[in-house]
């Protein structure tokens, strides 16, 4: 009988725990062995979901490789700060300081003597052109990675919310059988789904008090030609992004309702919903302390679960193969 091993997981700007509950969701077997982030609000709320035994508050930058090689992980999974690749920005790239700590882990991976088996990056589009998306595949098929890089939605997965996003998936040569890549490959392959989910089935039911706090304030209103407005029924909703709430251009869709005397009136969607959008199951909570534009924030910045967890059931239902 084959001796099966369980996979050793690391989260490298962990945020709060979208990687971790798309491993939960996949169904796989694996080991956390280590949680990094710096952003406080991001740590409390990890710790609230998953415990904070191996979640460290911690600047990136101050990982050394050695540290690495010790934890011994077998898959990397990380999602660095877009703000640097964002097209709508100023795309710094490189030269943005929010750029540092991800060149600090390419920098880590060339000093590596125990190397990850598995990669999987998440960013914006704009990351694969990018200087530093060039430096990491580089450096990957340096230290002798074999990787590619996906765009998926996961409106083609039949998910009534458009979320496109940057995959890069790498795989070590160390592992006899080389068939990661290409099993993600075959899943973004798939003929894509049409999405004929109704936003409502995301929905809560909210007690009118409730709904008021989500009204978009009529200061905002003079904006509404800028707005995308979403019914119900419909089948189709834009990213929510970390400035939802505060801004209304971009930032992701909003809700046309009926209010209990008839009229219409245009509110945000709660971060439940949008958690629900996004694959987070309805068990992820947030500590009482985190309010709702601090939640739309976290959430603005976290990965798609329900994309991910696809991603890795096809990259660890390899694992045992080698």
């Amino acid at each position: 009988m084959r001796n099966e091993r369980t996979p050793r997981i690391l989260e490298l700007f962990a945020g709060i725990g979208g990687f971790r509950l798309a491993l939960q969701c996949s169904k796989v077997k694996y080991i956390p062995v280590g949680a990094y982030d710096i952003d406080e609000t991001c740590n409390s709320t990890y710790v609230a979901n998953f415990g904070g035994d191996i979640f460290r508050r911690r600047n990136i930058c101050s990982l050394t490789w050695n540290e690495l090689d010790q934890i011994q992980s077998d898959f990397w999974m990380l999602s660095p700060p877009c703000q640097p690749f964002m097209l709508s920005g100023n795309r710094r790239d490189v030269n943005d300081s929010r750029a540092e700590p991800f060149i600090h882990i390419i920098e880590v991976l060339t000093k590596m003597q125990s190397f990850p088996k598995y990669i999987l990056l998440e960013n914006v589009p704009g990351f694969i052109n990018s200087v530093a998306c060039t430096n990491l595949t580089e450096t990957l098929e340096m230290k002798g990675y074999y990787s590619k890089i996906f765009i998926l939605d996961p409106y083609d997965f039949g998910i009534p919310n458009h979320r496109k996003r940057a995959y890069l998936i790498a795989e070590h040569e160390s592992v006899d059988d080389l068939v990661a890549v290409d099993a993600c490959e075959q899943l973004c392959n798939c003929p894509k789904v049409v999405c004929s989910k109704p936003i409502s089935e995301f929905l809560c039911t909210l007690e009118e008090t409730e709904l008021q706090k989500y009204l978009v304030p009529e200061r905002l209103l003079i904006h509404k030609d800028c707005m995308d407005i979403v019914c119900r029924d419909d089948t189709s909703s834009n990213c929510f992004t970390k400035g939802y709430g505060r801004y209304v251009k971009g930032t992701g869709s909003i809700l046309r309702c009926k209010m209990q005397d008839g009229t219409e009136k245009l509110r945000f969607f709660t971060p439940s919903e949008i958690q629900r959008l996004m694959g987070f199951p309805e068990t992820f909570v947030f500590p009482e302390n985190i309010n709702i534009r601090q939640r739309y924030q976290l959430l603005g910045s976290s990965v798609n679960v329900f994309v991910v967890s696809k991603l890795i059931q096809a990259i660890l239902n390899t694992f045992n193969r080698q």
